[in-house]
């Protein structure tokens, strides 16, 4: 049975109520906080709220008692609500965009998820040929009608030995997103296209926000196991 919102915050608060026994939280304690607030739960903004109005009341009851203790739980407790991932923005035209995509693909470490409507954009392609080359696990989403397209890059790629898929549909598969060894994730309105690059107005947006992250490559995932590989 899916526990409900109310259950899920119940269950959360009692164990800061735990936490603030001792007025301090060790770091197993914190370990465990911070994976059932960030993958078990996935808690919105809202339930984040909730919760953290919860811990308020916690240390609300003895503050006047135990000041110093009580305000340094407090501190550690709300630190574990806030989301500390780093958001850049960028914009095109000029070579931001595109530049900014490029240095993401040379500094990928282990897995490059892309999800786009199309690639067509040579210094782009060779940034994720030299990902293959380097063993970076690449893997590629797109919208069937544009692999066809002239100057599009997709068989290419797929010819080198990156995986494809396609959405096989009458309706277009129009992401433009990606991530980057599952911790990092770009998006935006930038189709990767060289005519984008150079004449369009358009941005992107990258971000190591947890929550975010975890949106995106659980949509990837998704779209990976419902979209038909491309078979040249």
């Amino acid at each position: 049975m899916t526990e409900s919102n109310t259950d899920i915050i119940k269950k959360l608060t009692g164990i800061f109520e735990k936490t603030f026994a001792d007025k301090s939280f060790s770091r197993g304690e914190k370990q465990a906080v911070a994976q059932l607030l960030e993958q078990d739960y996935k808690l919105d903004k809202e339930q984040r709220d909730l919760l953290r109005s919860k811990i308020f009341d916690i240390a609300r009851q003895e503050v006047d008692r135990r000041g110093k203790a009580v305000v340094d739980w407090l501190e550690t407790a709300a630190k574990l609500l806030i989301n500390r991932g780093d958001t850049k923005v960028y914009f095109s035209p000029v070579s931001r965009c595109r530049q900014r995509i490029i240095d993401l693909l040379d500094n990928a470490l282990s897995a490059v998820d892309i999800c786009v409507f199309t690639i067509s954009d040579d210094p782009i392609a060779a940034a994720l040929l030299g990902c293959k080359k380097r063993g970076v696990k690449v893997r590629i989403i797109t919208d069937d009608e544009k692999i066809n397209d002239y100057g599009s890059d997709i068989k290419k790629l797929a010819a080198a030995g990156i995986p494809v898929r396609m959405d096989n549909s009458v309706h277009h598969m129009h992401h433009k997103f990606a991530l980057f060894d599952k911790r990092r994730v770009l998006t935006g309105s930038y189709n990767w296209t060289r005519s984008v690059a150079e004449e369009n107005q358009e941005n992107i947006l990258v971000t190591d926000d947890k929550q975010a992250v975890i949106a995106f490559r659980d949509e990837f995932e998704r779209l990976w196991a419902n979209m038909e590989p491309f078979v040249d």
